[in-house]
Parts: C-alpha cells; structure tokens; sequence
C-alpha cells in the first residue's frame, strides 16, 4: 500500500519455496513472512522503477528419504533487498515485477537465495 504521496510503499508477504536434490527423496523447503518496505522513484507514471528491502522470519525444513536422520527444521532472521519495475494499467490495478536478495542466518550457517517474482497489484480502496 502507498504511504501518503511520495512514493513509499509497505507490504507483508508471505512466500514458500522447495528445492528437490539430486538424491531421490531429499528435499528443503523455506517458507518466510516479512514485512517490505520501498520507494518507487516516480509513483504518477505508467512505467516506474523502484527499490524494496524486507525483514521477518524464515523457516527451513529439510526431509530425507534417504537420511531421515538429517531431517531437521529451524527458523531465523531473514531480510532482503532488491530492484522491480511498475506496470500501471489503471488507477487501481498494476503489473510488477522484481528480483531481490534474500538470505537468513542462525548460529553461522545462512541461507540465499535470488527469487524473481511478478504479480498483479489491486487496489482495493479505491484511493
């Protein structure tokens, strides 16, 4: 949502990821919630690019057919940042698409990763 008219912007997310490996049966699966935060360099355009960062939690769950032992799951701190473009095809509904760097870490040991997403916006208030 748009933070008064200087281009600021907030969002909350959620996202999931899983990632099979090579050995039949393992898989890691990442899911994250956070808060974004971004500016969008020229808000009134059709076209606009802009910058976004994020912080919240993020859980990697790790599952081995092969190794159940190794199975585990632990949540930390993850937080990102990254570039996109604005696609404004009315007042209220807009096409975007972005990459960004996301990573988590705990105790030493981190998680990264470049998630490039597109989605629709809709504006549901009619502001």
């Amino acid at each position: 949502t748009t933070i008064g008219e200087s281009g600021m912007w907030g969002a909350l997310t959620v996202q999931y990821g899983s990632n099979s490996h090579e050995t039949d049966g393992d898989k890691t699966n990442l899911t994250i919630g956070s808060v974004h935060i971004g500016y969008n360099f020229n808000p009134e355009a059709k076209v606009a690019p802009y910058v976004a960062g994020s912080l919240g939690m993020m859980n990697h769950a790790y599952k081995s057919e092969s190794f159940p032992s190794a199975e585990g799951s632990e949540s930390f701190l993850a937080y990102s940042a990254g570039v996109g473009l604005i696609l404004r095809k009315s007042e209220r509904t807009a096409f975007w698409a972005e990459a960004r760097y996301m990573t988590g870490s705990k105790d030493g040991s981190s998680t990264g990763f470049v998630p490039i997403s597109v989605g629709v916006s809709i504006n549901l208030s009619g502001n």
